[in-house]
C-alpha cells in the first residue's frame, strides 16, 4: 500500500496446501481431528513467501493427514483433475496441482514424503519440485513422516518453480540454471525403472521424445543401472509408515475417532511393523543412497517417466493403499536427492510429466528442466476447458 517493492513475487496470487500452517487461517489436513484447527503462526515457508510479496488466495485441499486417497469420506471433497473431471489427481498434493492447472493461482506450496507432491505435478500438467531433505524448511508442517518429509514448490514450469524455491529459502533465484544450455551435460537413464512400473505406450513416447530433444539440444545420454524399485519402496515405506503411525499415536489409543476409513487401514497396517524393521530399513535407505551416488557420481542428472499412465478414472481406483505399488518417484524420498516432475506432453489429451533427479545440486536439476522445455519449444500444457 506505501508503494515500495517487497520482493520478486509482488502480487503473484499463490495458495498454500492445507498441511502447511498460515497464521489464522484453518489448517486442517483435511483430518477430521483437526476440522476446526486455527494455528497462531505462519509456516516459516508461508512467511517466507509473504515476505517476498506472493499474496495468499487460500488452502487447498490435499489426502488425509497427506497420506493416501482419494478418500469421498472426508471433510473436504476430492479435488478434481480439470483435464478431465472424472480422472485422479493423485496425491496428497493434489488441490495445490488443480489450481494451478485451472489457472486460479500461478503456484502453490505442497509437500512430498513419497511422490505427494510430484505425482500430482505430473496427472495435472504443471511442474512440482522436491528439494533436497532440509534445505527448504519444513517447520510449521503438519508431519507425515519427519524422516522423510519435504516442502517445496508446484508452478506452471520449471522457471517458476525455481523462483518459487529461492523464495520460500528466503533467497532470490539464481538465473544462471534458466538460459544455460543442454550441451555438456552428462543425464543418466535407467531402463530398468520404467520396465519395474511398466509404463504404457503414451508415457513411454513422450519419455522417447523428451530424450531425443535433450540429445539433440546437446547433452549427452548415458544408460546406468540402479537396484529395482521394490527395493526403495519396500525401504521408504517402511520407514514412512512406522513414523505416520508415531505421529498419530495419541488418536490411535482413543480409538481413531475422526480418522478416515484410508487412513484408519494404513495405521492399521504400520501397527505390525516392529521397531528392528523400522531401524533395519533406516540403515538400509543409507546404503541404497550410497549406491546411487556412486552410480551417478559421472551423470549430472537423472530422467525418468514421472508416471507409469496418464490419470485414470476415479471409478477404477479401488482405494489402494500408496504402498501397494512400487512408484518412480519413491527413490529420490529416501536417498534425499532433488526431484522436479514437469509436462512434458500429452497422450489421449492428458498431461504426461517426465522426472528430473540430480544429487549434486539444484542449478544442474534446473539447467536441465529448462532446456527441456525450451527443447520441446516453451509448451504451455492448459486443460481444454481453460485454454
Amino acid at each position: 500500500m506505501s508503494g515500495s517493492r517487497l520482493g520478486p513475487l509482488d502480487g503473484v496470487p499463490i495458495a498454500h496446501k492445507d498441511n502447511i500452517d498460515t497464521a489464522g487461517v484453518a489448517t486442517t489436513a483435511n483430518c477430521g481431528l483437526f476440522r476446526n484447527r486455527v494455528p497462531a503462526r505462519d509456516a516459516a515457508v508461508v512467511a517466507a513467501l509473504a515476505r517476498s510479496g506472493a499474496v495468499m488466495l487460500g488452502k487447498v485441499g490435499c489426502y488425509e493427514a497427506a497420506f493416501g486417497g482419494p478418500d469421498f469420506d472426508l471433510s473436504w471433497p476430492v479435488p478434481r483433475n480439470p483435464w478431465d473431471l472424472g480422472r485422479s489427481t493423485a496425491g496428497s498434493s493434489s488441490g495445490s496441482a488443480v489450481a494451478i492447472a485451472a489457472g486460479l493461482v500461478l503456484a502453490a506450496t505442497g509437500s512430498d514424503t513419497g511422490g505427494s507432491l510430484r505425482d500430482p505435478a505430473a496427472l495435472c500438467g504443471v511442474t512440482g519440485y522436491k528439494p533436497r531433505y532440509r534445505t527448504i524448511p519444513t517447520t510449521g508442517m503438519f508431519p507425515f513422516a519427519p524422516s522423510l518429509d519435504t516442502i517445496g514448490p508446484m508452478a506452471k514450469n520449471p522457471e517458476d518453480a525455481l523462483i518459487m524455491a529461492a523464495a520460500m529459502r528466503g533467497e532470490r533465484a539464481d538465473a544462471g540454471p534458466l538460459t544455460a544450455p543442454a550441451r555438456g551435460l552428462r543425464i543418466g537413464v535407467v531402463p530398468r525403472w520404467s520396465e519395474d512400473i511398466k509404463v504404457d505406450d503414451g508415457v513411454g513416447a513422450v519419455f522417447d521424445t523428451a530424450v531425443a530433444a535433450l540429445r539433440e539440444s546437446g547433452a549427452e545420454i548415458v544408460t546406468i543401472d540402479l537396484p529395482p524399485l521394490r527395493d526403495f519402496a519396500s525401504t521408504g515405506w517402511t520407514i514412512a509408515m512406522a513414523e505416520l503411525r508415531e505421529t498419530h499415536a495419541e488418536a490411535w489409543a482413543h480409538g481413531a475417532d475422526g480418522i478416515g476409513p484410508m487412513l484408519r487401514r494404513g495405521l492399521a497396517a504400520a501397527d505390525v511393523i516392529p521397531a528392528f524393521r523400522y531401524i533395519a530399513a533406516l540403515r538400509h535407505a543409507r546404503a541404497l543412497t550410497r549406491i546411487v551416488e556412486q552410480a551417478c557420481e559421472d551423470i549430472d542428472v537423472l530422467l525418468t517417466p514421472a508416471q507409469d499412465s496418464v490419470a485414470q478414472p476415479l471409478a477404477e481406483l479401488g482405494g489402494a493403499l500408496p504402498f501397494e505399488k512400487p512408484s518412480i518417484t519413491i527413490p529420490f524420498c529416501v536417498t534425499g536427492a532433488a526431484a522436479v516432475v514437469m509436462p512434458a506432453g500429452l497422450h489421449d489429451r492428458l498431461p504426461i510429466g517426465v522426472q528430473f533427479a540430480s544429487m549434486k545440486n539444484e542449478a544442474l536439476l534446473f539447467r536441465a528442466a529448462c532446456a527441456l522445455d525450451r527443447a520441446l519449444g516453451n509448451p504451455r500444457f492448459l486443460p481444454p476447458a481453460f485454454s
